[in-house]
């Protein structure tokens, strides 16, 4: 459903099913598992990095290591975190026939012959 890493397609290449199927927060819950996806482990590394460390916590590369992994996680969960809201979204509301985008073309392989044949 990605047609680059930080770009969506309107609707899946394949099924031409939408993004946003009538649902206005459609992003919110992407962005909450965006969080989940990216929180989660930060917080396993902060809490492996305070047992090591113990009882004389280093602060100053616990700040750096987290903060690397607060600016990239993010990047990284981006594209992952759409599609497994897509998919939570789909299973509390099952697909119906007017999710889908009707005129869409299907994705061709590149092996057919796409010139007009002569009458």
């Amino acid at each position: 459903m990605f047609s680059s890493y930080f770009t969506k397609a309107a609707s899946c290449r394949t099924c031409s099913l939408q993004w946003r199927r009538g649902d206005v927060g459609f992003e919110l819950g992407a962005a909450a598992m965006a969080a989940i996806i990216t929180l989660g482990p930060l917080l396993l590394v902060l809490l492996a990095l305070v047992i090591v460390t113990w009882p004389e916590i280093e602060v100053v590369p616990l700040f750096v290591v987290l903060g690397i992994g607060a600016v990239l996680l993010p990047f990284v969960a981006y594209p992952r975190a759409y599609l497994m809201w897509q998919a939570i979204d789909i299973v509390m509301r099952p697909v119906e026939p007017t999710d889908f985008v009707l005129d869409a073309e299907p994705e061709r392989s590149g092996d057919e012959d796409v010139r007009p044949r002569d009458a």
